[in-house]
């Protein structure tokens, strides 16, 4: 076990002395071409120890090794290259309209990594669709770099995408060769799958109008639906704010409670008043939509009102009809005065227009409430 403090130790960092999480770091072989100066040197075949000690930003260090022990073969390398993802996984949604998509490939060595449209042996893949493989990332691998429209020095050129409809599916094959001197390249191509989309619509929202309640805030919820987009059936997550300002800002926005599918839900108790609230949706392919509801709620404190009394000759006896300028529930008697709550008899409501269940009174007590609780004290009707 090394001795060695960590103050002590030579000055070989994991690839830079910045503090961070991920800490990567290249070892050359001896039959390595092009090594630097920088990082671990191996001598050849045989057993290796490293110990490795860190420090965080005040100071603190392990105080015991953390020891990596490994063994290199003397045998030669026979061993292809792994691609172990891309900057996308297996497959991914395009955004609706994309030309072009740029793709990185994580390998475990240094390699030159081709692709093609069809399974092509390695050999025959295009030229001028290689990129390099020699940029270690955080993580220990090799980034090869797929990117613009054409091939310049170790970046390869992005996928054309253009022409691609929605549901449509595009097949890219990638293989690698490493920089062993037997030139080892993979069989197994790695395949990527682009899906193409259609352009993410929102297709209704309310609440709108005017809105009227009986207390200081009103009750009520924010529906959104959506439709089109990466996977065709609308799915997204849709989020909303009150600020103008952030209307076209997904990332400043607060999500919906309810959301992730096509149907999005947001309860909201607003004050009386005026109400403008923006509102953005994304999907997976980060194709989005944006709109705004705007909707007034009045406090609606006033009772019900009769604008209209008469009997209705149609029918047989003739029938008491009021008529009110809202809709309501209402009660009356022929006996007098009584408790809205407790008494009276139910009238026939059809909308505005309400008819008693008792014909053939010349005089009535009535008395109705609207929907928000206002309440038509008991109004005497009589007939000549």
């Amino acid at each position: 076990m090394s001795q060695l403090r960590y103050p002590e130790m030579q000055n070989v960092y994991f690839m830079s002395n910045t503090f961070k999480y991920y800490h990567a770091q290249q070892m050359y072989y001896p039959a390595t071409k092009n090594a630097t100066a920088d990082g671990l040197k191996l001598t050849g075949g045989g057993n290796y120890k490293v110990y490795i000690r860190c420090q965080d930003a005040v100071g603190n260090v392990n105080e015991k090794d953390y020891v990596v022990e490994f063994d290199v073969s003397k045998e030669p390398d026979f061993t292809a290259p792994t691609i172990v993802s891309t900057n996308f996984g297996q497959e991914t949604y395009l955004r609706y309209g994309t030309n072009r998509t740029d793709v990185t490939l994580y390998v475990n060595e240094p390699s030159d990594c081709k692709w093609s449209t069809t399974p092509l042996d390695y050999k025959v893949m295009p030229e001028q669709n290689k990129c390099v493989a020699s940029r270690l990332n955080s993580l220990g691998y090799y980034e090869c770099q797929n990117v613009g429209t054409q091939q310049i020095g170790a970046f390869g050129p992005g996928i054309n995408t253009t022409g691609m409809n929605k549901g449509d599916n595009k097949f890219v094959y990638f293989k690698c060769q490493d920089k062993s001197e037997n030139k080892n390249y993979n069989k197994e191509a790695y395949r990527l799958t682009l899906k193409a989309s259609e352009p993410l619509e929102i297709e209704t929202k309310e609440p709108s109008g005017i809105i009227k309640t009986s207390q200081q805030q009103a009750n009520l919820t924010i529906k959104v639906t959506t439709d089109g987009g990466a996977l065709l059936n609308g799915n997204a997550n849709c989020k909303y704010t009150q600020q103008e300002s952030l209307k076209n800002n997904l990332g400043s926005m607060t999500p919906f409670l309810k959301t992730n599918s096509s149907i999005h839900i947001q309860p909201w108790s607003p004050p009386t008043g005026r109400q403008d609230i923006y509102i953005g949706c994304e999907d997976i392919a980060g194709n989005n939509a944006f709109t705004n509801i705007n909707f007034t709620i009045e406090n609606d404190v006033i009772p019900p009102a009769i604008v209209k009394i008469y009997t209705d000759e149609s029918l047989q006896p003739p029938v008491f009809t009021i008529e009110l300028n809202e809709k309501a529930v209402c009660k009356d008697s022929t006996d007098g005065i009584f408790d809205y709550e407790t008494s009276g008899n139910l009238m026939i409501s059809d909308g505005n227009v309400q008819k008693t269940s008792t014909p053939g009174s010349s005089i009535y007590y009535v008395s109705c409430k609207d929907e928000f609780g206002n309440k038509l004290e008991n109004a005497r009707i009589q007939f000549a």
